[in-house]
């Protein structure tokens, strides 16, 4: 029997721990602002049913001789229950901070554009000096030829620095700052060198249309020109050197895995293959138990049941018992709360979106509808955090333009 895996926490968790006794105070007292972010609560408080369920009536269980204590389902799912809730209650930050005027707006967006172009220089100096800079960190892995800089992984430097340019692509429009044009600009140039597909496909393919949908081309145009040129220059050398164009083709659907009956789980559609190996393994045992679809397998429980559908290929990976969750936040609500939570999530976007159309703030609701669907195909926590940013701007434009007089988000 193995004993406890390191259980970490991340910087903004700890802020959020900090904060959170007078986050939930405000938010209880505050019916309006809670009105805004209930769908995210009634689907944490569904996963708290599932936690009791399947974390302690029924726990899952498969293999659990190969898996640590935290990693078993009580203790998982508690783990688990509690990060959802922090990532929820993030969301409320920026509201706080710029609420009570510990920041503006203004100051928040600089903050960002500083922090991207640290992120970036910190990530180029690295990959210079052979991640010197890395290698200062316990238990960082180093990824040779790849620029990472301080995130876990290239993926996650590509996430950042989408989810940067969602937000910096408003900004920038809004004030014409330097220091916001500077940081704009090279959030590009990171996606590009994090060399990740998902960061890659998610700019090509929602982010850049969106804009060219909403905006118009020629005012979009000169935007993902540079982009364009250095994408066709780019995929000519690293992208193709590392196999990122492959993994760009086989998440559009362009081409398939290579089949092969001893890579393949009993009962799996052709389409599944095209998954990174959690997502693909999630997908097969819903797919197989088709009750999990409606009701889910409770808070990033999934790992556990969905590891009998690890293909062989796979399994010669990560042994015989994965425990990460699915890479995409769609099949992520799938997994834990069903189509049950799949609705509620939906729902929040749809009224959310219909309040900003109903005021007219197009912008407002481009940087929504591209974060949202963004954040349905490659998952971060920064999701939650740039939610509570554009609620925090639609909050300030109700306060100076008076569109609702009865409400009160004190």
């Amino acid at each position: 029997m193995l004993g406890f895996s390191t259980i970490s926490l991340k910087i903004y968790e700890v802020i959020l721990i900090l904060y959170l006794p007078v986050l939930v105070k405000k938010l209880l007292l505050n019916k309006k602002l809670y009105r805004l972010i209930k769908h995210f609560v009634i689907e944490w408080k569904y996963l708290l049913l599932l936690t009791f369920v399947f974390g302690v009536l029924i726990p899952w269980e498969y293999k659990d001789e190969l898996r640590s204590l935290s990693q078993r389902a009580f203790l998982r799912s508690l783990i688990q229950i509690v990060r959802l809730f922090l990532a929820i209650f993030s969301m409320l930050i920026p509201i706080f901070w710029i609420k009570f005027k510990i920041i503006s707006l203004k100051k928040l967006f600089k903050i960002i554009s500083y922090v991207v172009i640290l992120t970036f220089t910190i990530t180029i100096i690295d990959f210079l000096s052979a991640h010197q800079i890395r290698g200062l960190i316990p238990g960082a892995r180093l990824l040779e030829g790849r620029f990472s800089g301080l995130n876990g992984e290239p993926r996650l430097f590509g996430k950042v620095m989408v989810f940067a340019n969602i937000l910096l692509y408003f900004a920038y429009r809004q004030s014409k700052d330097k220091v916001l044009k500077v940081a704009f600009y090279l959030t590009f140039a990171g996606i590009f060198l994090s060399a990740s597909a998902s960061a890659a496909v998610s700019l090509l393919f929602i982010v850049v249309p969106l804009r060219l949908i909403f905006l118009g081309f020629r005012k979009a145009f000169l935007i993902p020109v540079v982009f364009f040129i250095g994408l066709i220059i780019y995929t000519n050398g690293v992208l193709e050197g590392n196999g990122t164009v492959h993994k760009m083709e086989l998440a559009l659907g362009i081409t398939m895995r290579e089949k092969n009956t001893e890579l393949s789980t009993v009962n799996e559609p052709a389409l599944f293959t095209n998954f990174e190996v959690f997502d693909r393994a999630a997908l097969n045992f819903l797919w197989n138990n088709p009750l999990y679809i409606f009701i889910g397998t409770g808070p990033n429980l999934i790992s556990i049941p969905s590891s009998e559908y690890v293909d062989s290929y796979s399994r010669g990976i990560y042994g015989d018992v994965i425990n990460s969750i699915p890479h995409s936040y769609f099949i992520n609500v799938l997994s834990r709360s069903g189509l049950i939570g799949i609705y509620i999530i939906f729902l929040f976007f749809i009224r959310f979106n219909r309040k900003l159309k109903r005021l007219d703030l197009n912008k407002l609701r481009l940087i929504l509808i591209t974060a949202f669907i963004v954040n349905l195909t490659i998952s971060s926590s920064l999701f939650f955090f740039v939610l509570g940013i554009i609620i925090s701007i639609y909050i300030k434009y109700i306060y100076d333009n008076n569109s609702d007089t009865s409400s009160k988000f004190s």
